[in-house]
């Protein structure tokens, strides 16, 4: 629930302002159940859609966010979620679909590895972050660019709130 509520008021905060778009930004709670923090890490292309990093106690994940009828949604098909950060290697995710709350769907993954790979190569991002989409089921694809404008700001705040040790070596190059 309080996931939910952080993911709606930081969704709201950065959909109302169209300089906000394929910007990132990072809100941060304390966690009523534990004495860490909850956060939200949260790159928009549109006001329609973006990708969230979410962390809590439970662990991190990566979603790519979608205003949708939810009622239209089933969770838990399988989709291939891949981020190519710049010029480094592409990161591919075993996904699968979620209900955020009443307005969005996600796309999630949770492998705490990749993700703190896809994290480092945030941090150091410098022009861009092209996400693709490919369901399991029918081979539909999707892809879209975001900005990496704020990412290191935002990665920094992140990995500080969850506590997050990213990996030393610099990310794989293509």
């Amino acid at each position: 629930m309080k996931n939910k509520m952080l993911s709606i008021g930081l969704l709201g905060m950065l959909l109302a302002s169209s300089s906000a778009f394929a910007e990132w930004a990072t809100k941060v709670e304390d966690d009523a159940f534990s004495d860490s923090h909850t956060a939200m890490m949260f790159g928009a292309e549109t006001e329609l859609n973006g990708v969230a990093f979410d962390c809590s106690s439970d662990g991190i994940s990566v979603s790519y966010i979608e205003q949708a009828d939810t009622k239209k949604v089933t969770a838990g098909l399988p989709v291939d979620l891949v981020f190519k950060v710049d010029d480094n290697s592409p990161i591919k995710f075993k996904a699968q679909t979620a209900i955020r709350n009443n307005n969005y769907f996600g796309i999630t993954a949770d492998t705490p590895d990749e993700l703190k790979i896809l994290l480092a190569q945030l941090k150091q991002a410098k022009r861009r972050v092209l996400v693709g989409i490919k369901s399991s089921l029918n081979d539909q694809k999707m892809s879209f660019e975001l900005s990496s404008i704020g990412s290191t700001t935002a990665v920094n705040k992140f990995i500080k709130a969850c506590n997050i040790e990213l990996p030393t070596a610099s990310p794989k190059k293509s």
